[in-house]
């Protein structure tokens, strides 16, 4: 049997509680986290120093927005969840078809997002995780 290579994740969450909680959980199911950026700068640098599969993004860093970082994502064609308390209507046009999952997540939920995107079930920006709720609100 080959031995697969866990999937390396990169986590930019400017919440260090929520950051250690994602953490925990993926690596609870066997992926490696390679790094945490809790601000705008940190995140930039890790995007561009660490070698990552998939990158979890908060969109709101402290009282700054992670466009920069999503924008460098996209870019070098690296996939990516935004978890937030954005709806895809709070975003850019550009990144409205971006998957997202809505604070607060739970570990399934996550897990679950991040192994549709790995395995190419789904090629943001053209697909999403989510659906649009009558209500507005962006679920799973």
């Amino acid at each position: 049997m080959i031995d697969q290579k866990p999937q390396r994740v990169l986590i930019i969450e400017d919440e260090w509680l929520i950051a250690e909680g994602l953490e925990a959980d993926l690596a609870g199911e066997g992926f490696e986290v390679v790094g945490c950026g809790y601000n705008l700068s940190d995140g930039i640098e890790l995007v561009h120093r660490v070698a990552f599969d998939v990158a979890i993004l908060d969109m709101m860093l402290g009282h700054e927005k992670s466009y920069p970082i999503a924008t460098s994502l996209m870019k070098r064609n690296i996939p990516f969840l935004v978890v937030s308390g954005y709806t895809h209507e709070d975003l850019r046009d550009e990144f409205r078809d971006v998957p997202l999952l809505n604070k607060p997540v739970t570990s399934p939920q996550l897990i679950s997002a991040l192994r549709a995107l790995l395995s190419g079930e789904v090629r943001p920006p053209a697909q999403s995780f989510c659906k649009r709720t009558t209500d507005g609100a962006s679920r799973l």
